[in-house]
């Protein structure tokens, strides 16, 4: 098993998802970093389960990024697969005073969107350059708020693609911190304005 041959599988499974040695510099804000073996960009849920079924069974590195905010790559690059969520999973759905949004939707947007159907408790967001699921992750804030004040569930995906909701005290949020999550991917999260 090889991470040569993970990553021939997923680029057969998903062509249309997959790009080979992108320069890393490319995906961050640090504009820092040489290429990654492969990019993959699942647009869905069913996407990135099957592609964590194969990389498991291959045994290959992979790795998950948001928006690519204040993360630092080396100047080598990467051997082995880079996966960033694609805009499949960048959904804002309002229901009242609930707000769901997908992880790979950006934090301006979300604050946005909200601000848009008249719901306050997310302004914080508006300047935080990231996305969904990397709020989530660090349970971000600033002015004095944070995501742990507003946050109700979060949609999850484990590293066998097992999918669920988990309550937002199951992730023990602190500051900047979201314990509970482990290694488990937020797919969507849902606030209470």
């Amino acid at each position: 098993m090889s991470t040569a041959a993970a990553i021939g599988r997923l680029r057969d499974a998903f062509p249309d998802r997959c790009e080979a040695q992108v320069p890393l510099a490319d995906l961050c804000s640090w504009r820092i970093g040489g290429p990654v073996d492969l990019l993959f960009r699942p647009e869905s849920e069913e996407e990135l389960a099957a592609a964590l079924g194969l990389l498991a069974g291959e045994g290959a590195d992979w790795w998950l990024m948001g928006a690519g905010s204040n993360l630092l790559f080396p100047d080598e690059g990467l051997r082995g697969v880079v996966i960033r969520l694609g805009q499949g999973l960048a959904h804002c759905h309002i229901s009242a005073s609930m707000l769901e949004a997908g992880a790979a939707l950006a934090a301006a947007a979300l604050a946005r969107q909200a601000a848009a159907a008249g719901l306050a408790g997310l302004e914080f967001a508006g300047g935080i350059p990231g996305t969904v699921g990397g709020l989530v992750r660090m349970n971000a804030g600033a002015f004095g708020q944070e995501v742990a004040q507003v946050l109700t569930r979060v949609r999850l995906m484990a590293r066998d693609g097992g999918r669920r909701w988990a309550v937002a005290d199951e992730l023990a949020l602190g500051y900047r911190s979201a314990p509970g999550l482990g290694d488990r991917i937020v797919l969507a999260a849902e606030f209470c304005l």
